[in-house]
Order: structure tokens, then sequence, then C-alpha cells
């Protein structure tokens, strides 16, 4: 006979707890539906224009629709972001544009024009109702540069950008004025 059982099931019972623990199901956190329809609101190769106060027309596009997800460990966050880039410039500077993440702790929306000194978080921030070329718009962030991060590259010192309709107006650091053409 055995003189040690109690051994054989506490070993046992350790076996199995090492297997469950190395069993851990992985954690996605995926864009519904609503959350794309809700946040995203540029399509792919999208053009729009944007016409200063002294009449000069700065054409944009949008790059395609980027889904990916950022891992860590068994933690999946899916993205999905579309560039946009001014068309009449091969100045790389940074990439505006729309980008969601579906994280853990929720979704974080960032936007951002190139020549803006970076893409802000805007979810969360207050919402304004704005009148744009005749139209008035309920829900509208106002984001504005920080001084110290502005130069003739990142010359952009405001943007009006609508949850429904994207961007609308930006101020830039020389006081012109750009609203979108409809």
């Amino acid at each position: 006979m055995h003189k040690h059982p109690f051994r054989k099931i506490t070993v046992l019972a350790g076996i199995c707890c090492i297997l469950l623990s190395a069993c851990k199901k992985a954690e996605y956190y995926q864009l519904s539906q609503e959350e794309q329809d809700e946040w995203s609101t540029y399509g792919a190769n999208q053009s729009f224009n944007f016409i200063s106060t002294q009449g000069n027309l700065i054409p944009y596009k949008s790059g395609g629709l980027y889904r990916a997800y950022h891992q860590s460990g068994d933690l999946y966050e899916e993205y999905l972001y579309t560039a946009i880039n001014r068309t009449d410039t091969s100045i790389e500077s940074n990439v505006g544009g729309v980008f969601i993440d579906k994280k853990a702790s929720g979704i974080e929306v960032k936007v951002g024009l190139p020549n803006f000194y970076k893409n802000v978080k805007i979810n969360g921030l207050q919402q304004t109702i704005q009148s744009i070329n005749g139209k008035n718009y309920p829900d509208v962030y106002i984001l504005v540069a920080d001084p110290l991060q502005t130069d003739s590259i990142h010359n952009i010192d405001s943007i009006f950008y609508s949850k429904a309709y994207g961007f609308l107006k930006y101020t830039d650091i020389y006081g012109e004025t750009y609203t979108i053409t409809q």
C-alpha cells in the first residue's frame, strides 16, 4: 500500500492548477459596428478640400482604413485608423487622421491634421455648437495646439472637428482660417 496518499493528491492538485493557469483565455476588445459608425467619419481614399479666407484651396485625402490589434500578453486591443494627408505637398509632417482604439478601459478616439503638432484624444472633451459655412453643427470639438509645439511645419493652431462630419475648419499660426468646402 501507499505510505503517503495525501502527497500524491497534493502533487496532482498542483499539476492541475498549473495546467489551468497555463490555459488562460485571451481577451479580445473588438470594435463593434455601432462604435465604428459612431466615430469613423472617413472612408478609404476620400478627397476633400479646405479653402482659406484668402481663397487658397488646400486639398486633402484620406488613406485606407487600417485595422489591426495591439497585443500585450493575452490581451488584444483592436484599432481602426484612417490617415489624412495633404495632397498638394511632398513635405512629410506628422500623420493626421482619425484613430479609434478599443481598449480594455473603453474607446479612445484621437484626431489630427497634418501640420498639427499631434493627434489629440477627443472623447471625453466638451462638445460645442458651431456654425460653419452657414450650417450648425451640434457636436464640434475645438482642439487648440500647445503654443510651444507650433512652428513653420506644425503651423495649425486650432482644429474644429465634428464627431458626425469630420474636420470642418482650422486656423494656422498666421491667423488664416480654412473651412471645408461644401
